[in-house]
C-alpha cells in the first residue's frame, strides 16, 4: 500500500486533463494526505478515451469530478477542487 509518511504531505496539481488525471490518481494512491486540484476546464466527449473520468462526468468541471472520484477511492485523502485558472487561484487582490 501507500507510504504512511506521505499522509502528512500535500500537493497541488495544475491541470486535471488526460495526463493530470493519471497524476492525481497516482498521488492519491501513493498516500499523499492533501491534494489540491486546479483546472477550470469541463470534460468533453473527446477526452474520455484517455481520461480516468468516464462518460458520466462529461459536462462536469474536471477538478470537481476528479475530487468526487478520488474521495470515493481514497478515503484518507483531503482533496480540494479549485475549478478556476491558476491565475485566478493565485489572485490575492
Amino acid at each position: 500500500g501507500a507510504d504512511p509518511a506521505l499522509l502528512a504531505k500535500r500537493a497541488i496539481l495544475i491541470g486535471c486533463g488526460a495526463v493530470g488525471s493519471h497524476i492525481a490518481q497516482a498521488l492519491a494512491a501513493s498516500g499523499v494526505g492533501q491534494l489540491s486540484l486546479v483546472d477550470p476546464d469541463v470534460l468533453s466527449n473527446d477526452n474520455i478515451h484517455r481520461h480516468i473520468l468516464g462518460a458520466a462526468h462529461v459536462g462536469s468541471k474536471k477538478a470537481d469530478a476528479m475530487r468526487e472520484v478520488l474521495l470515493g477511492r481514497y478515503p484518507h485523502l483531503d482533496v480540494r477542487s479549485i475549478p478556476v485558472s491558476i491565475e485566478a487561484a493565485l489572485d490575492v487582490n
